[in-house]
């Protein structure tokens, strides 16, 4: 299921408590507004083959994402900080008993989604079972952050809870700056009283970030981003964690925003923009675009 779950990050980044309220008219308190939304991407991933999105905004914000595949049938749609895919009605067992060349009924399922308002993210995770999609987790977090008046203001800290049965069900980050750049996170858990367990150190050459690393109080590395810069429109990034490595590589227009990202094993996203300000980067958890990694805007 991580596989499907990074696929999607990638879709999105290139994707909590308030799941019963409508937040459509609040922003994200740590964002300005971009100049340029992506308009249209075409890709092929491992989840849809190859695929086509074409995206559509109503006041700043998207309304409907409609994925179709390579023979135009639309297979997902992205709207409202959820990604809703088709899949079949039934089970692998029922559709072996129909008859030869019989239409299988399709049903559509939520397979990804976010809430967020100001200060708080709801991340909605769904798990791939047969042909089905069913809850898997939640992560909800709750963000602090700095008392100037700044619209991109800094992320100070974020807490993070799940389900009760969780081994884990609070954790913590506080972040450290030197200037507008992050220089260490600090990553704690909660059982009776906070205990770090690690330290994110970011690393920088100039003004450029050269990567983040997660090393454990007892001196192991336990998560490694390397930055690579190919020229100044291209970056690879590789990540490096519980001994696998993978590598994606990024291509920005002369605005900064993605135009196109590359994956090692062929998997590929092509962007298209258009003037005015969009909210497709919200689908991207703030703790996951405090990384550093280029996203889709």
């Amino acid at each position: 299921m991580k596989k499907i779950k990074y696929i999607l990050m990638l879709l999105l980044a290139g994707i909590w408590i308030s799941a019963c309220q409508d937040n459509d008219d609040v922003k994200p308190s740590n964002e300005g507004l971009n100049e340029f939304r992506v308009k249209e991407i075409v890709g092929r991933n491992d989840l849809w083959g190859d695929f086509k999105i074409n995206l559509n905004y109503s006041d700043d914000r998207l309304d409907i994402g409609v994925v179709v595949n390579k023979d135009q049938d639309t297979i997902a749609n992205l709207t409202k900080g959820m990604v809703i895919m088709k899949v079949p009605a039934l089970s692998q067992e029922e559709i072996d008993m129909l008859e030869p060349g019989s239409e299988v009924p399709m049903t559509s399922r939520i397979i990804y989604q976010v809430n967020r308002t100001t200060r708080e993210e709801s991340i909605t995770h769904y798990k791939r079972e047969d042909l089905q999609f069913t809850f898997d987790y939640e992560e909800n977090y709750i963000y602090e952050f700095d008392d100037t008046l700044s619209m991109n203001k800094k992320v100070m800290k974020w807490r993070c809870f799940g389900e009760a049965d969780w081994e884990i069900p609070l954790t913590r980050m506080v972040y450290t700056y030197e200037g507008n750049r992050i220089e260490r996170g600090e990553y704690a858990v909660y059982d009776h009283q906070w205990t770090v367990i690690s330290h994110w150190d970011y690393s920088y050459d100039g003004d450029r970030q050269t990567g983040v690393k997660v090393v454990g109080t007892n001196g192991e590395v336990n998560m490694e981003k390397v930055f690579t810069y190919l020229a100044d429109t291209k970056m690879k990034v590789v990540t490096t964690q519980a001994g696998k490595s993978h590598e994606v590589t990024y291509t920005l227009d002369v605005n900064g925003y993605v135009v196109r990202v590359e994956e090692e094993n062929g998997n590929y996203m092509d962007m298209k923009y258009e003037a005015g300000h969009g909210n497709f980067s919200d689908f991207i958890p703030l703790s996951v675009k405090l990384q550093g990694e280029p996203y889709i805007k």
